[in-house]
């Protein structure tokens, strides 16, 4: 019973620890919800249970949204209440000033909570946006924070009609498919993006976007395009500098707690370890895709060579398969190391001496992508004058419910996956982490120069044969 000699500071100093939990809610209660929304689409027996059970006496006449953010609703009612219990308690009462700081912490949570919902209201808007790009490959928009829309409208990328979405961290490049839907084309990061002006009067509609390669942008007038250069200007400027600022300085980081300086170094790593379980899933994956090109085609294809009617000749097999084998040897390597770190993460707290360990890999990624297009030419070449071979590729992508061509266009999108993913660790890492700090820059820049190389070389290239000594002239990741 609450009475003048039960003072209400011992109950509010027992009950402290339960802010920090009422943070960690908040914190996650995007996630939570973006998380209930994909389960329910993936899970249709999981959705059916729900709709059983919403506006129910079991959820008290709620759906499960409705009793998810009751928590956070309540937040402004404590607010409320305590303030009317502090201005009716005595100043002389032993409850005044333990009232006045838990008045004070509680107001802190509440602003807290509406910054977060602030942000929660953007993440929404992100997913709807998201919603409208048919085949989007890329992460989910709501789930960077400094993610925000900006604005959008037509243009010609690299002389194609384009519909462009300019964000406070990247521009989404899509094709116009019916009202309200675009079909995703690519996406390009402006955290490593510049602008340069158009090399002549004849270009005044034109702008160069340079990011992993330059790419030219034409707007529909010159006015369009000085306002969309304005503010690709600005945005562009903050996201280096936000970029900067997030790799290498922790203040960053959001808390409320006193000894904030002695966690930043932990949660930094749980965002690292994080990548690198991601990095480690995605690595699974695409071993698991060059596993299944060679036993369901390669093997097969070159089983037929020793037969007495094999579907091919030895050099146009030999073509389309190229070095697959060494892919998947080089990658199921690096797996494996990558997932005995994983497994020791506290001790070594590094990935950078993983790919310095693989001089292979490099090479024989280089050796693929220079012979990727004369591969696609022997298959489409085969598929057009061998029935044989073209009936067997038919009933084979029936049978394992694969298509032939996007497997062996699957290592063409690794090394890029691979820099993304090691720039984003890059991000999450401290400049005092000496260990791996540097040497995770330099991976980054060699994995981008890489990837650009690729794309140069996509672009200039001559003939569709692989140039000559391509295997003595590829290069190291971290050189």
């Amino acid at each position: 019973m609450f009475t003048e000699l039960h003072p209400f500071s011992k109950t509010a100093s027992s009950q402290i620890a339960w802010v920090k939990l009422y943070r960690h809610y908040i914190n996650n209660y995007s996630k939570s919800m973006a998380t209930l929304t994909a389960t329910k689409e993936k899970y249709p027996m999981f959705k059916t249970f729900l709709v059983q059970l919403d506006y129910t006496a079991a959820f008290f006449g709620l759906n499960l949204q409705g009793l998810l953010i009751t928590p956070v609703q309540r937040l402004p009612r404590y607010v409320l209440l305590l303030r009317d219990l502090l201005k009716n308690t005595p100043a002389s009462h032993p409850d005044e000033e333990p009232l006045r700081q838990a008045l004070k912490e509680m107001q802190e949570l509440a602003d807290y909570v509406n910054s977060r919902k602030q942000e929660a209201d953007n993440a929404a808007d992100l997913a709807k946006l998201q919603a409208k790009f048919s085949g989007y490959t890329g992460a989910p928009l709501e789930l960077n924070p400094r993610c925000k829309f900006v604005q959008n409208g037509d243009a010609k990328v690299d002389k194609k009609d384009r519909h462009l979405w300019l964000f406070t961290t990247h521009i989404i490049v899509t094709r116009p498919l019916h009202k309200d839907k675009y079909s995703f084309v690519r996406s390009f990061a402006l955290n490593t993006s510049s602008l340069q002006q158009a090399p002549s009067d004849a270009h005044r509609r034109h702008v160069r976007l340079l990011c992993d390669a330059a790419h030219t942008i034409e707007f529909v007038s010159v006015p369009e395009r000085e306002r969309w250069e304005g503010v690709l200007d600005k945005v562009i400027a903050d996201e280096h500098r936000n970029f900067m600022k997030s790799a290498f300085d922790d203040s960053h980081c959001e808390t409320y707690d006193s000894d904030v300086s002695k966690t930043v170094l932990a949660l930094n790593e749980k965002k690292r370890l994080a990548v690198l379980q991601k990095i480690v899933q995605t690595q699974q994956e695409f071993v698991d895709s060059m596993m299944l090109t060679i036993t369901t085609f390669v093997e097969p294809m070159k089983k037929s060579l020793s037969s007495q009617s094999p579907m091919l000749r030895q050099k146009i097999c030999e073509q389309i398969c190229s070095n697959v084998e060494a892919v998947h040897q080089a990658h199921n390597t690096l797996l494996e190391r990558l997932r005995e770190r994983e497994g020791t993460w506290d001790a070594h707290h590094t990935i950078t001496d993983i790919f310095e360990g693989l001089p292979q890999l490099a090479a024989v990624m280089t050796y693929y992508f220079a012979c990727h297009n004369a591969q696609l030419v022997a298959l489409d070449s085969s598929l057009a004058s061998c029935p044989i071979f073209s009936l067997w590729v038919r009933d084979t992508e029936v049978k394992s419910k694969v298509d032939f061509v996007s497997l062996l266009a699957r290592p063409m999108k690794r090394v890029p996956e691979l820099y993304l993913l090691c720039e984003e660790m890059l991000h999450c890492t401290a400049r005092r982490h000496s260990s791996d700090y540097d040497a995770l820059g330099k991976l980054v820049a060699s994995l981008r120069d890489l990837t650009e190389s690729f794309a140069q070389q996509k672009e200039s290239r001559p003939s569709l044969a692989p140039p000559s000594g391509t295997r003595a002239r590829s290069r190291s990741l971290w050189n």
